[in-house]
């Protein structure tokens, strides 16, 4: 399993903090989430699941992960 992945397992429930520390090494997907809105801005391209897991991650807050993600799938 990658890092990215094991980070986004592990967000449904722990803290962003929590999940980093837990996989003890760099998730590239992590870091990239900063320059998103100025990529979408910049190329005028919809990412409807980076745009979610942005959302995630700066929500922190597991029980929300675990429901937004369920919405989000509904909308497929």
């Amino acid at each position: 399993q990658s890092r990215n992945f094991t980070f986004g397992t592990l967000l449904a429930t722990r803290s962003v903090n929590q999940s980093l520390e837990e996989v003890s090494k760099t998730v590239e997907g992590y870091s990239s989430l900063a320059s998103l809105e100025h990529y979408k801005t910049k190329t005028r391209v919809q990412l409807p699941l980076a745009t979610f897991v942005s959302e995630i991650v700066q929500a922190n807050n597991p029980k929300l992960a675990k429901q937004s993600f369920e919405n989000f799938v509904r909308l497929l």
